[in-house]
């Protein structure tokens, strides 16, 4: 994905507002990003972005590993045999036909959870479909009905083992507050590295970073990345919405109008001919 520092936007959301960044208290740039996060939300999740759309055939329950420990009542999809099993007594490195420990299951729900083991998590979903929409021209791919809740994505009537899900990447969070040597941080945390931090740990300044657990278990810090497509967008209604907090009401509905100008210029850029014919449909704005 194409990104930029998250200090450039802090920098130019508060230029908006005439209020320079070095000048800026902590209670500022935390209102900024509180703005700024609402705007990406929405900018994000406006259409099928392709930097961060996923097309993948997924099952309704998780796949099945090795490596993992199961209890009694755990349904996971097996894609060697394409079936469902729960687990009928505590497993660990026990294959579902193993009958010992896993029995066939028809009964399970038509929900994929929002996060699954090893998946990408859930955001925005587009399409629920019998064949890969990337794959398969306008009108020749069956969708399905569906409905997303907290819990994730139902699909009651498709009649599929696994279908395939045309979705977003959950939306990036940012944060204006800097790391602290003395907190205790939790895996999903988010903290602002302005460039007075320790270089080692954090080593792009004016990068948000977020903390989580590796595959050996070890926690670390990842670079949360501010999407450039949506950076004059979310710069130009974040400053609004600053705008307004600090009672300069006119000039904020003239950036609110140039934000969401320039967010479907953007949008024109990706919703071309050719892109309706390698997904599959047209996609309408703001859907």
């Amino acid at each position: 994905m194409r990104a930029i520092p998250y200090r450039t936007v802090l920098e130019d959301v508060l230029g908006v507002a005439g209020y320079p960044y070095d000048e800026a208290s902590q209670g500022q740039l935390d209102i900024a990003t509180n703005f700024i996060n609402r705007h990406v939300r929405h900018g994000w999740e406006w259409g099928p972005w392709p930097e961060w759309t996923r097309s993948e055939y997924r099952a309704f329950a998780g796949s099945y590993y090795a490596i993992t420990a199961y209890g009694v009542g755990d349904v996971v999809y097996y894609g060697t045999t394409d079936t469902y099993y729960i687990c009928t007594a505590i497993s660990t490195s026990n294959l579902p036909t193993d009958i010992s420990f896993w029995s066939e299951y028809t009964a399970y729900d038509k929900m994929i959870a929002n996060e699954q083991p090893y998946e990408r998590k859930l955001g925005r979903v587009y399409t629920v479909t019998r064949d890969n929409p990337y794959l398969k021209f306008r009108g020749s791919t069956k969708g399905f009905p569906h409905m997303m809740s907290s819990l994730g994505l139902f699909v009651p009537d498709c009649g599929l083992k696994r279908v395939w899900v045309l979705f977003s990447d959950r939306n990036p969070r940012f944060s204006a507050k800097p790391h602290s040597a003395t907190q205790i941080y939790q895996a999903g945390d988010v903290v602002y590295y302005p460039g007075t931090e320790d270089v080692d740990l954090f080593p792009d300044r004016g990068q948000c970073y977020v903390a989580v657990v590796d595959s050996a278990g070890a926690e670390t810090w990842v670079i949360v990345e501010f999407p450039e497509v949506l950076h004059a967008y979310v710069v130009n209604k974040a400053g609004a919405d600053m705008l307004r907090y600090y009672q300069q009401r006119e000039l904020a509905v003239v950036f609110d109008e140039l934000g969401q100008g320039q967010l479907l210029d953007e949008w024109d850029k990706v919703n071309t001919e050719g892109y309706q014919k390698v997904t599959g449909q047209m996609i309408e704005v703001g859907i």
